[in-house]
Parts: structure tokens; C-alpha cells; sequence
């Protein structure tokens, strides 16, 4: 019985981290809400100690969990995860942009940290080495992504580039991205689908000045030489400084097999994490020990059965940037 419940109250536990926001600290809320030292959160957290039920029922009201979800026989099978749908009032953008922040700061912090990514798209921080094209991304989640109405008829334009605060804020996450190593695993088509949305707004007329859009592709392929240097320093920098030895480490795999599907599996000292993305931008976060190892596991044995094009391989990595460059030229060719 004994076993029982602390199998519930780890359960317990394990919900109310996958639903603190990353820069909240475990067991100091549980000791601020329970009103108990720190050094007695910390017991409780552990299994040492066990929760009173008036305790387990103060935190489960705090944090809308249902309390017969903390029976094993009807939780073995769940995996409970934090989200929150990207909108224009509840959680917004400029949040959105600030809770990848937050995420890639507690990632920075720690000692002990990894993350590999999956790339379906190419993943969103390396688009703010680039004001213009960051600003035109930016522009497409919002106008087709999250349907704002009044992107509706609106045009892009450089324009207004200079006032946007989510840049700002992009290339605060940028800065944090390059601070940590990681891999990330690709496949032919993931730098794609931001040459796709130039040339198809290009051919809507949504560009107030078309010239502009041939900056833009300019640019992607000013982004791919970058990425093509980083890859072959294996370690990240920022555009226009000099690859040092001492940065971040950079992997690059190319995955001829399968499908990449945009998941990112992160560690930060002693917590794991899974970021699954869906809907192109909102992501489930999820912090369960199992679930974690399952897709580290799964990640590890896509990159065994990829080719690594960073730091090594140097034919294969031409031949894989040449063939990105080939398809600019042929967008590009079809704008003028």
C-alpha cells in the first residue's frame, strides 16, 4: 500500500512540473503553496516524506489535476504534457516568442545540457541571422498560421521591420540557441518551405515591392552559406563572426529515410524534456522519464541511420548544400 502511494504521489509530482512554466522552480512553489520549508518540499519531492491527504488535495486544487488520475492502475498508460494554443489574446505571440526564451535559458544554465532537434522545417532560430527574413516568417505564422484578420489583406513590407519587437526578441532566442550545443537532424526537403512561401506570395502580389522578395532569396541563400560554415567548424556562430573552438557544438545529419517530424529532445542537468511541435507552431512539452528515454532512444537511432555532414564528410556535405543552392537559383530564375 505504502508503494501505492508513493507511486501516486510521484504522479502527483510529475504533473505539476509538465505544467510550471520553465522558469518556476519546482520546490519552491510547492513549499510557497504548502507553506513549508524548502528543505521539506524537496523530501516530498524525493517520495521521502509522504504528503498528507490535505496537502495532496491543496496542490490538486492549485493545479486543477483530478484526483483519480493519481491511481496507477488508471495513470500507468498516460503521458501528461504542458501546452498552450498559440492565439492573439490568451497566449500570443510575443509570449510564445518569450517562452522559447525562457526554455533555452534554463537549457543554457545548466551544467549538463543536449538537445537534438528533428527537423521537418528548418528550425525557426537560424531565420534571425536575418532581420527581413525573420520579419517575413514572422509575417507568414501570423497571416497564415494564425489567421490574425488583420493580415487578411495586409501586404509585407520592409517597412516596418525596424519597429517589430519579435525580432528583438528571435534574435534573443538566436543568441541562446548558438550558446547551446546540439544536433540537429535534416532531411532534402527541410529548408524548403520558406522558399515555397516567398514564391508563392510573390506570384499572389502580396509583396508591396517584388524586388524585395528577391532579397529575401538572397538572404535564404546568405543563411545556407552560414549554415554550411557552421557545419563544417561543427561549432555555432553568429553571421559575420569567426567560427572559435570554444563555441557550441554543431551537428548536422542528413536523413535520407525518414520523414523528420519536428520534435526536440532536450536535457538540462537532471531534467529531460520532449518538445513535440503541431499545428507548424504550437508544441507540447513533455517532461515524462519514460517518454523521454523513448524518444532520445528513437533520435539516437535516426542519427545512426543518417549521414553526418557536419565537421567530417565534406563531399557529403557539398553535395548537400549544392543541391539547396540549385533550388534557390531555379526560384530565383522564376522571379525575374
Amino acid at each position: 500500500m505504502k508503494e501505492n502511494h508513493s507511486k501516486a504521489q510521484m504522479h502527483l509530482i510529475e504533473m505539476i512540473k509538465n505544467k510550471l512554466p520553465p522558469h518556476q522552480s519546482l520546490p519552491e512553489q510547492i513549499a510557497y503553496i504548502l507553506n513549508i520549508a524548502d528543505h521539506s518540499a524537496y523530501r516530498r519531492i524525493r517520495g521521502e516524506k509522504t504528503m498528507s491527504l490535505d496537502e495532496v488535495l491543496i496542490l490538486a486544487n492549485h493545479f486543477e489535476i483530478k484526483l483519480e488520475l493519481l491511481n496507477p492502475k488508471v495513470a500507468n498508460d498516460l503521458v501528461w504534457f504542458s501546452f498552450k494554443t498559440l492565439d492573439n489574446k490568451f497566449f500570443t505571440f510575443e509570449q510564445y516568442l518569450q517562452s522559447q526564451i525562457d526554455h533555452l535559458e534554463r537549457i543554457k544554465k545548466a551544467k549538463e545540457r543536449e538537445m537534438i532537434y528533428s527537423a521537418k522545417d528548418l528550425p525557426v532560430f537560424h531565420y534571425y541571422h536575418f532581420d527581413e527574413l525573420a520579419a517575413f516568417k514572422i509575417f507568414v505564422w501570423k497571416k497564415a498560421i494564425m489567421g490574425l484578420e488583420e493580415y487578411n489583406d495586409r501586404q509585407f513590407s520592409f517597412d516596418s521591420v525596424d519597429e517589430d519587437a519579435n525580432i528583438v526578441r528571435g534574435k534573443m532566442a538566436l543568441d541562446r540557441y548558438i550558446d547551446v550545443a546540439s544536433t540537429e537532424i535534416w532531411n532534402d526537403e527541410t529548408p524548403h518551405s520558406v522558399l515555397r512561401q516567398i514564391y508563392f506570395y510573390y506570384d499572389l502580389g502580396v509583396f508591396k515591392n517584388k524586388k524585395e522578395a528577391l532579397i529575401l532569396v538572397d538572404q535564404f541563400m546568405a543563411m545556407m552559406n552560414h549554415l554550411q560554415k557552421q557545419a563544417e567548424a561543427g561549432h555555432k556562430f553568429h553571421v559575420g563572426s569567426k567560427p572559435s573552438e570554444y563555441g557550441s557544438t554543431y551537428k548536422l545529419y542528413n536523413n535520407e529515410v525518414v520523414l523528420c517530424d519536428n520534435s526536440i529532445f532536450a536535457i538540462a542537468d537532471d531534467q529531460k524534456g520532449v518538445f513535440i511541435t503541431h499545428n507548424t507552431l504550437n508544441y507540447m512539452y513533455i517532461t515524462n522519464g519514460d517518454y523521454c528515454d523513448t524518444t532520445h532512444k528513437w533520435l539516437k537511432n535516426l542519427m545512426k541511420r543518417s549521414t553526418l555532414i557536419s565537421t567530417e564528410s565534406e563531399k557529403a556535405r557539398r553535395l548537400f548544400f549544392n543541391t539547396i543552392k540549385e533550388k534557390v537559383e531555379a526560384v530565383k530564375a522564376k522571379m525575374k
